[in-house]
C-alpha cells in the first residue's frame, strides 16, 4: 500500500502565513506540493476546514456538552448535530511510538465512501504533531483520499497536546466486512529539515450496511457542453447524514479548470458544490455547509465554469533536506477576483427529484 516515500496527503498546520489561508480554505489543486524523493507529487489540502469546522463549533457550553454526548467523533468534526452512533463503529486502538501516540477512532462506511476519524497526541509534551498523513487500502487495493477535516480545538496560545481529525476516501461498491488498512505517517521537523518519522498501521473490518440504508443515490446523467467537442456529464448524487456530493466526469479537464455546482430546493434553500476530487476524467463535487434539507422535493443545480488565472502567485516558503523538500505555494486575490467570483454559468440547469 505504501509507495516508497511518496504520501497520498500531507497536513500542515503551523507556520502558514494568513495571507493563505483564503486559499488553502478551498479545495484548490495547487494550494501546496509536497515532493518526496523521486518528486512524487502529494495532492494537499493543508487547511481545508480549520476554519470552517472552529465556526461550526460555537455552541453555547451547555449545548456543546449535550451535543458531545450525543453524536460520535467523526459527526462532531463534521459538524453534524444530529445522532450519527448507529452508523459509526468505534475502533479506539492506540500504538505509541518515540512519544507520538496516534489513534484509531472510529470509522463509518456506506457503498462508495469511507469516513476514518484518527488523532494524534504528544505524550511528553515534546514533539511536533503538526504534520500526518494517512492512506487506506481495502482488500490490498488503495482508495483515493476525497478530503480531511480537522477539529479546532484550540484553547488560545497554549500548545495542543492533540489533533483530532477525519479522512473521507472514496471506495467502490463492496461487499459486507471488508477489511481496511489505514497507514498513518508523522513527520519531524529539525533544523527546518522535514523528515518522516514513524508510520503506524491499523486494520479492521466494517459493515455499511446500515449507513447504506439510510443513504440515497439519484441517477442523474445529464450532459452539459462546455465547449465545441467538449461535455460534462453529471452522473450521480449521494447523500446521507455524513454530507452530500455529486459525481461527474470531464475527459477534457485541464489545471486551469474549476468547477461549481450552485442552486437552490424547491423551499427557496441554496446550495453550493465545489470539486474535492479532481481524479480525472472522474471528478466529485462536494456540499458546502449543511445538509441537503429533509423537506425537500426538488433541486435545481446550475454548472459555473472558469478557466484562468486570477491573482497573484507567491511561493511562501522551501524546506529542504536530504529526502525531501515542501514548496508551499498560495494565490493572493483582489476583491472579486476569485475564481468563483469570475466563473460563468455554462449549459442549461438541471432539475434533481429528491423523491425519486
Amino acid at each position: 500500500m505504501r509507495d516508497n516515500k511518496g504520501w497520498d496527503f500531507l497536513t500542515v498546520f503551523e507556520d502558514i502565513d494568513e495571507k493563505y489561508i483564503y486559499q488553502a480554505a478551498k479545495p484548490w489543486k495547487e494550494n501546496k506540493i509536497v515532493r518526496v524523493k523521486h518528486y512524487i507529487r502529494v495532492a494537499a489540502a493543508c487547511i481545508i476546514l480549520v476554519a470552517a469546522i472552529g465556526g461550526g463549533l460555537t455552541h453555547q457550553n451547555e449545548v456543546k456538552a449535550a451535543w458531545y454526548k450525543m453524536t460520535s467523533l467523526i459527526g462532531r468534526i463534521l459538524g453534524i448535530e444530529k445522532e450519527t452512533d448507529e452508523y459509526v463503529k468505534t475502533i479506539q486502538k492506540t500504538i505509541e511510538k518515540n512519544g507520538i501516540a496516534v489513534s484509531l477512532e472510529e470509522v463509518a462506511a456506506d457503498a462508495k465512501s469511507l469516513w476514518i476519524a484518527y488523532s494524534l497526541t504528544d505524550v511528553n509534551g515534546e514533539n511536533d504533531i503538526s504534520m500526518s498523513s494517512v492512506q487506506a487500502a481495502v482488500n490490498g487495493k488503495s482508495l483515493a483520499l476525497e478530503n480531511q477535516y480537522s477539529l479546532d480545538n484550540s484553547s488560545g496560545s497554549e500548545k495542543i497536546n492533540s489533533k483530532y481529525f477525519v479522512a473521507k476516501f472514496n471506495r467502490s461498491r463492496a461487499d459486507h466486512f471488508q477489511k481496511f488498512e489505514i497507514q498513518i505517517g508523522t513527520f519531524q521537523n529539525q533544523n527546518e529539515q522535514v523528515e518522516e518519522r514513524d508510520v503506524y498501521s491499523f486494520s479492521f473490518t466494517t459493515d455499511p450496511e446500515a449507513l447504506q440504508a439510510d443513504t440515497k443515490e439519484i441517477d442523474i446523467q445529464e450532459s452539459i457542453p462546455i465547449e465545441k467537442n467538449q461535455t460534462f456529464l453529471i452522473s450521480e448524487m449521494k447523500y446521507n447524514i455524513f454530507g452530500c456530493t455529486i459525481s461527474g466526469s470531464y475527459s477534457d479537464m485541464t489545471n486551469e479548470d474549476e468547477f461549481w455546482l450552485r442552486g437552490k430546493d424547491d423551499l427557496g434553500n441554496e446550495y453550493v458544490f465545489s470539486l474535492t476530487s479532481y481524479d480525472k476524467p472522474n471528478l466529485i463535487f462536494e456540499l458546502q455547509d449543511l445538509g441537503i434539507s429533509d423537506h425537500a422535493k426538488q433541486l435545481t443545480l446550475q454548472l459555473y465554469h472558469y478557466s484562468g488565472t486570477t491573482g497573484k502567485m507567491v511561493s511562501y516558503e522551501q524546506k529542504e533536506s536530504e529526502e525531501a523538500y515542501i514548496e508551499e505555494i498560495g494565490t493572493v486575490y483582489d476583491e472579486d477576483q476569485a475564481p468563483e467570483d469570475l466563473a460563468v454559468s455554462v449549459g442549461d440547469g438541471i432539475t434533481v427529484d429528491l423523491q425519486n
